[in-house]
């Protein structure tokens, strides 16, 4: 069990979503992101939640699409 600043949870995260999905869009901040007691989550410019990077290694990657309708 591990407790990793913001560039190493970053580094983990990108290295998941590299293998998972190459195209990735969203921008992880460093701003809206937050350390919870379990690890980071991490949030994106538009302070939505992308991922989370554990303190046991665990790493998920959410990918959302933006579904409101164009005015």
């Amino acid at each position: 069990m591990t407790n990793s600043n913001f560039n190493q949870a970053l580094t983990k995260f990108n290295n998941k979503v590299n293998t998972l999905i190459p195209d990735y869009d969203k921008i992880p901040s460093e701003t809206n992101s937050s350390e919870r007691m379990g690890g980071w989550l991490i949030r994106d410019t538009d302070n939505m939640i992308i991922g989370f990077v554990g303190n046991r290694g665990d790493v998920q990657v959410y990918n959302y699409i933006d579904a409101s309708q164009a005015s």
